[in-house]
């Protein structure tokens, strides 16, 4: 093969540098720009909250309900298990063990702290779930709404099964059985039919039926076309629109309005309805995403940052940028974790009052503890040939990378290497199941449990000793901690932002390092070792779960709140240039100022 003239292998050298250097100067870039995020967030925190009245009363108000800014104010000053108030003990420490970087108290002591923590936490949950209830009393005075919901994505038959799609269901269905009337626009193909739903909800079982009398429809699910089917685009903004002007007209206007995360942001102004916008995941969390992979690869690896992770750092840092500007035309954001609200109060500095905290739920019938566990234990661990006197350690939901099960494997096998009476359960599928197979092959006791219908799943919750939670994304809120915590079982999750919602203090479970497998393992075996702290534990995330994690106070707190923004709407901010899409994962759109 003959060799390039000179000049152009020249020009081609020129030009890579070139391309190193642009790319170089992208992620500096973003990266430049998360840091100045950062120092805003410090910079301004100092001001923000010197002029803030965060003095609230203690007692309920005149309606007998605590509000939804008593609640999150409540959660801003909560004690967390690295606050050196909660840490410092004050009792005899000579029955003490170090686990990790804990210092664990034997079954019959307790810290004052401790003990402070967790009545906070109750006083918290409890006054959230009177928040909840307030809808009841709202559509009775005002009348059920009609709501205007925007979804990127559905269930089937529409869309894939996914965590959105879930929380659009289980949240449209509750408020539709409620009385409500909710139409939903989602994604659909360019060309070709398009999807249209017309159900009922069964307010017994909340499980969604056809209606064949579609004026009686109290929930409708109509696709919208896009320029590719569960994708965002300029064109599906554009149709969203005019669909929905023509909907809006033949109803006789609706109430109020809701997004799940950017499907209908774009179009707030106009569409001209108060908004509350759910956010599942911003673009910042996604750039943390990526640096908590970095730790975690490092740390379980040796790996060093590699090429791709740095362009994706790079594109990512751009859409902070456009994120950072349309998270300001929002009137009501909804966030279902704690760290999430805080983030979006001092890092993207955006009003505290218009930044609510609503946890997702799961269907308490579902899961719950069984009536006779040891009954049902035992014929549940049979089917799968374990020994019913074992530990038995569970995992679950989408064995992906970012849910982090290689560390989990890692620290099992520690576990496993101290104790032969202990055996893994692992419901679920996914790439990183292969981390499991491996240790079958070693012979660990590991049974591969595979996706399990809600029945069997429930029953796996209701047979585990302790559930794990090794995900390393920022935020977030995997339902597979909070089907855990209502079924009663104590969670080990990773400490990162979303384990200070599930496990708040060590009273409602325990957290470890990312990457850190030993503080892992260590942490598992402290349940093993504490039995009568572990049956503690599972009755307190079982009465906590019952009050934020049920997906009917879910619905109830998002009827609470749709009702106060109808009511007492706030001004819309006049954006009215062109819908431009960012298709860096996960995509997300804005509309420019003005054309």
């Amino acid at each position: 093969m003959r060799s390039a003239p000179t000049s152009v292998a020249s020009g081609s050298s020129r030009r890579a540098a070139t391309q190193r250097t642009t790319a170089t100067v992208l992620f500096t870039a973003a990266v430049g720009l998360v840091m100045f995020l950062l120092g805003l967030s410090f910079s301004n925190l100092f001001h923000r909250l010197s002029s803030m009245n965060i003095r609230q009363p203690s007692h309920p108000s005149p309606n007998g309900y605590a509000s939804q800014r008593d609640f999150e104010q409540q959660q801003q000053q909560r004690p967390t298990a690295s606050d050196p108030s909660v840490s410092a003990t004050t009792t005899s420490t000579n029955n003490a063990v170090v686990v990790g970087s804990n210092v664990i108290i034997g079954d019959d002591k307790m810290t004052a702290s401790a003990t402070a923590c967790e009545a906070t936490v109750k006083e918290q949950y409890l006054s959230y779930f009177r928040f909840a209830q307030q809808g009841k009393d709202l559509r009775a005075t005002h009348g059920s709404l009609r709501i205007a919901a925007f979804s990127r994505l559905w269930v089937p038959p529409i869309h894939g099964t996914g965590g959105m799609q879930f929380h659009a269901l289980h949240l449209y269905s509750q408020l539709a059985a409620r009385g409500h009337y909710v139409h939903v626009f989602v994604s659909g193909p360019p060309h070709g039919q398009l999807k249209k739903l017309f159900l009922r909800v069964n307010p017994d079982t909340l499980h969604t039926e056809d209606e064949p009398d579609h004026s009686k429809a109290s929930l409708v699910v109509e696709q919208v076309a896009s320029d590719k089917n569960a994708e965002y685009s300029e064109t599906w903004y554009h149709n969203c629109l005019t669909v929905f002007k023509v909907v809006n007209q033949s109803i006789g206007g609706f109430h109020v309005a809701h997004s799940e995360s950017w499907a209908g942001v774009p179009n707030i102004y106009q569409i001209g309805l108060q908004m509350l916008v759910t956010w599942h995941g911003s673009m910042l969390d996604w750039f943390r995403n990526e640096m908590n992979l970095i730790v975690h690869n490092f740390r379980m690896k040796g790996k060093m940052t590699g090429t791709g992770t740095a362009n994706r750092m790079s594109a990512l840092g751009s859409s902070v940028a456009f994120e950072t500007y349309m998270l300001l035309a929002v009137p009501h954001h909804i966030v279902i974790s704690d760290s999430a609200a805080k983030d979006l109060r001092e890092m993207n500095l955006i009003d505290p009052e218009k930044v609510h905290l609503i946890y997702n739920g799961v269907n308490p019938q579902n899961f719950k503890p069984a009536e006779d566990r040891e009954a049902l234990r035992r014929t549940f661990l049979a089917e799968h040939h374990v020994d019913p006197n074992h530990f038995i350690v569970g995992c679950g939901g989408r064995l992906d990378g970012i849910k982090g099960h290689h560390q989990l494997s890692q620290a099992m096998r520690l576990l496993m290497a101290k104790y032969t009476n202990v055996t893994l359960l692992v419901a679920g599928s996914g790439s990183e199941a292969t981390h499991y197979e491996a240790m079958l092959h070693e012979n660990f006791k590991v049974v591969m449990l595979g996706m399990l219908p809600q029945t069997a799943l429930a029953q796996f919750y209701q047979s585990l000793d302790v559930f794990v939670d090794p995900f390393y994304q920022h935020h977030g809120l995997n339902t597979v901690m909070l089907e855990a915590t209502l079924s009663g079982v104590p969670i080990v999750a990773t400490r990162l932002a979303s384990a200070e919602t599930t496990a708040p203090c060590e009273q409602f479970g325990r957290t470890f390092s990312l990457g850190h497998v030993q503080d892992l393992s260590n942490q598992v075996e402290y349940f093993l070792r504490h039995p009568a702290e572990r049956l503690r534990v599972g009755r307190n995330v079982r009465d906590r779960a019952t009050h934020l994690f049920s997906s009917s106070i879910m619905a109830g707190s998002y009827e609470s709140l749709l009702y106060q923004a109808a009511l007492h709407p706030k001004p819309l901010l006049p954006i009215t240039g062109k819908v431009v899409c960012r298709h860096t994962y996960p995509a997300m759109c804005y509309r420019e100022p003005k054309e």
